[in-house]
């Protein structure tokens, strides 16, 4: 038994390497408010779980030395990996920063804890809806099969930096741009509209106070218009999300 337990040291360490930089870079999961003690012991049921399905590979009975070596390695795949879903995020973050800077509500921006970045309002409720959505349609679950999908493309202790897609990586990142674009469109279009009806009134009535007017009018339009188009917000999400194992599978080979 002592000696399965040595031999199992390595692997074992190892698929748990990669886990951590998982759970470490995926939205939902590295969350600052979650409890370090949980976040390990999900790290090691992780490791076990992948190990008793992948077996030791060629491991087996391997020095523990290897681990200085490897762990870094399989490491940086795990954050790799958790970097793309972030990308997700980062697209509803941009296309709500943008809506919110027309909206007028950059000058209320705060710092969120949670997240360790300053975030106007709209742009925290996407996030919090982001994140409600990746979790109500199993997105955890997805980037888990997904890490366990990347042992076929990388087995463990064969990882390096040409195991990284650095293609499918800039791709993913181009298409967070247009992503954002396209989420933020509908906003801010309803904000040129307002912005064009307050010059046609200033236009033709001077003495209207267009600052005091604008600001009620773009926030609380915006806010309409953002309430409105949340069912289609929601469903554009939850489209991204259903992209996660294919995008998760390309970028490690």
């Amino acid at each position: 038994m002592l000696g399965a337990l040595a031999a199992a040291i390595t692997p074992v360490a190892l698929y748990g390497a990669r886990s951590a930089g998982v759970i470490l870079s995926t939205p939902g999961l590295n969350q600052k408010g979650a409890p370090t003690q949980v976040r390990i012991a999900i790290v090691v049921a992780l490791a076990i779980s992948l190990f008793a399905a992948m077996g030791p590979g060629h491991l087996a009975d391997a020095d523990p030395l290897l681990l200085i070596a490897l762990a870094p390695l399989e490491l940086l795949v795990g954050i790799t990996l958790g970097f793309c879903v972030r990308l997700i995020f980062a697209a509803v973050e941009v296309a709500a920063e943008f809506a919110s800077f027309q909206m007028g509500y950059a000058a209320a921006a705060v710092f969120d804890p949670t997240t360790g970045s300053t975030m106007a309002p709209p742009t925290r409720l996407m996030y919090v809806i982001t994140v409600l959505l990746f979790l109500s349609i199993d997105g955890h679950h997805q980037v888990i099969l997904a890490l366990a999908g990347s042992y076929d493309f990388v087995p463990v202790g064969m990882a390096g930096i040409g195991s990284i897609n650095a293609g499918a990586m800039l791709d993913l990142a181009y298409g967070l741009f247009e992503t954002a674009a396209r989420l933020a469109f509908p906003l801010i279009f309803v904000m040129f509209v307002i912005n064009m009806v307050l010059g046609l009134l200033v236009r033709f009535v001077p003495q209207v106070n267009v600052f005091m007017i604008g600001f009620i009018l773009t926030m609380g339009f915006g806010l309409l218009a953002m309430a409105e188009l949340m069912p289609s917000m929601g469903l554009a999400i939850t489209t991204l999300f259903e992209a996660v194992p294919g995008v998760l599978t390309g970028v490690v080979r």
